[in-house]
């Protein structure tokens, strides 16, 4: 895994080295394992967020790097959510929500 960043309601990933798998095995198991060990550790913090019998829901998205650098697509998966419509504004003196102010 070259880079992941989480949203509230998706996963960006950027996955190499894996040739030799189809898209759809990649993500079989990349959704797979996580909802088997969340579901079996954490039923009971989870099991009334499900939206049916799905932990995921059944769809994906993928875009093949050839017409790029995987430096660029590792900046974009890191960077593209700086923005995100789901956070409170930041608070004065703070430049991303993964800093906390100095003294806390």
């Amino acid at each position: 895994m070259e880079a992941c960043e989480f949203g509230p309601d998706h996963v960006h990933l950027f996955v190499s080295g894996c040739r030799k798998y189809s898209v759809p095995y990649m993500a079989q198991r990349l959704k797979g394992a996580p909802a088997y060990v969340i579901r079996h550790q954490l039923w009971g913090r989870v099991k009334g967020k499900l939206w049916g019998d799905s932990f995921w829901s059944d769809g994906y998205f993928y875009r093949s790097v050839g017409s790029t650098t995987a430096e660029t697509v590792r900046y974009y998966v890191q960077n593209s959510q700086k923005k995100k419509h789901w956070l409170p504004p930041l608070r004065p003196g703070l430049r991303s929500h993964k800093e906390t102010p100095a003294g806390r």
